[in-house]
C-alpha cells in the first residue's frame, strides 16, 4: 500500500544541496494543509539564550529545475537542458583544428 499524506501533516528531510554559509534551507519537505499539498522549507537557528529552534516557510509547489531532476537510466540526456553543438564551421575536413 502506497503512503498517502494525511491532511494537516507533513514530513521534511535534510537538504542535500545545503552548503556551509549559504541561505538554503537546512530541511525540505512537503505537507498537506486543508487538502492542498505545499512545500516546506526549514532552517535550524539558535536563539540568544542558546536554544536550538526551527523556522519554516510554506510555499506553493514549484516546477523542478534540472538540478533537482535526475535522468532515467538508459537515456543520459533526459532531464538535461538544451544541448548546444560545438561550432565546427572553421575546422578543416579532417576535423582537427591544427
Amino acid at each position: 500500500m502506497a503512503y498517502e499524506q494525511r491532511d494537516m501533516s507533513g514530513t521534511f528531510f535534510p537538504n542535500t544541496y545545503k552548503e556551509a554559509g549559504d541561505n538554503k534551507p537546512c530541511f525540505k519537505g512537503k505537507c498537506m494543509v486543508r487538502g492542498e499539498m505545499l512545500e516546506l522549507a526549514a532552517w535550524e537557528k539558535i536563539s540568544q539564550n542558546g536554544v536550538v529552534y526551527y523556522s519554516f516557510a510554506l510555499s506553493e509547489p514549484q516546477e523542478r529545475n534540472n538540478r533537482d531532476e535526475f535522468p532515467q537510466a538508459g537515456n543520459p540526456d533526459e532531464g538535461l537542458g538544451p544541448q548546444q553543438a560545438a561550432p565546427n564551421d572553421n575546422l578543416p575536413e579532417d576535423g582537427l583544428p591544427f
